[in-house]
């Protein structure tokens, strides 16, 4: 699935006023309690700003099934049809925006936009400028308290200043949290989407294909082998392991059930602390070996002297005995038949 930004209409929308966190002194949580009545130069200009951050910076992401955050509840909760909870369900991810932020974040206005994909639904979440391009004016209906955005034709002509801090636009094919994808913008990061943002608030990872997922697989664990398992017995079963795990006929990949079945207990936590600090993700993840064939063709075992032995790891496991000598290094014995011996720069 891939999300076409330029086909989003916004169906409606809510809008609240979300602090620099708890403790700003200069400003106060305000939530509204119905939907924003927007007239068409206000839909239009929060459509084109919406469009213009998702197309030039936005970054593919999905849920992250070990989030705390309540936004992707949220988030299914506003795609499921007929649901009627939609300005509830907003006030909650205000309110949780709200203890996220810090003095270092700006306040603005927090958009929650119930929106059409195409021919499927979505959620477009967006921090939007408090001063300039749009100005939300409080004001009260016959449902209750609201905003009201009023279009700033002059500042949009003045140099288009009417900017969307951050901008997250989610859509879907089903109610399973694994068929919803997301694109995420931030015009406030030169680095790309604030850890804060994206992470705690929407409860978001980038989305990496399973091939890249495998490879980073393969090359972190390789690290941890190498770098945090000093008894050289266990690296070189761990790196058989390794190689069992990705040439086997499992579809999949798990992080803790690969600690499980071949690390021993003193090394699991290790494994899993290395794997939490790094690029793989610790749910279980598809497998896609293509990028890596010729990795997993052979082991080389590299000893401290110079000395390496390469062979395909059924043949090493087969033809090499290996034990670990009284001073710590490791002994192995090869037993072959010798086909050649030859010089090698």
């Amino acid at each position: 699935m891939s999300i076409d930004v330029t086909r989003i209409t916004l169906n409606r929308i809510v809008l609240h006023f979300v602090p620099a966190g708890p403790n700003d002194s200069q400003n106060t949580l305000r939530l509204s309690e119905t939907e924003c009545d927007l007239d068409d130069e206000a839909m239009r200009f929060l459509r084109t700003r919406m469009i213009e951050t998702l197309v030039n910076r936005g970054q593919v992401v999905e849920f992250d099934l070990r989030t705390t955050s309540v936004v992707p509840e949220l988030v299914l909760n506003i795609m499921t049809p007929g649901h009627r909870n939609f300005v509830a369900d907003s006030q909650t991810m205000a309110r949780h925006l709200q203890g996220l932020q810090n003095k270092s974040n700006t306040p603005g206005i927090l958009a929650i936009a119930e929106v059409g994909v195409g021919a499927y639904g979505g959620v477009v979440i967006a921090k939007l400028e408090h001063e300039e391009g749009t100005r939300a004016v409080p004001t009260e209906n016959q449902d209750g308290a609201t905003f009201v955005v009023q279009y700033m034709q002059d500042l949009l002509l003045a140099g288009g200043r009417g900017r969307v801090f951050k901008a997250a636009l989610f859509s879907q094919h089903g109610t399973d949290p694994s068929n919803i994808e997301g694109i995420v913008s931030d015009n406030q990061s030169a680095r790309g989407v604030a850890n804060f943002f994206l992470h705690q608030f929407l409860g978001c990872q980038p989305k990496v294909d399973p091939g890249m997922n495998t490879r980073n697989f393969h090359e972190v664990t390789e690290t941890w082998i190498n770098s945090e398992v000093e008894d050289p017995d266990a690296r070189l079963d761990y790196e058989m392991a390794l190689i069992t795990e990705l040439k086997s006929n499992a579809k999949e990949i798990d992080p803790d059930s690969f600690a499980m079945r071949y690390l021993r207990g003193e090394d699991r936590q290790s494994f899993t602390n290395h794997i939490a600090n790094s690029n793989v993700p610790m749910a279980t993840f598809t497998k896609d070996v293509d990028s890596i064939q010729g990795k997993l063709k052979n082991i080389s075992v590299n000893f401290e002297s110079g000395i390496k032995v390469i062979g395909p790891p059924d043949a090493i496991d087969e033809k090499m005995f290996k034990d670990t000598a009284l001073d710590g290094q490791l002994r192995v014995t090869i037993t072959d038949r010798l086909v050649g011996a030859k010089s090698r720069g």
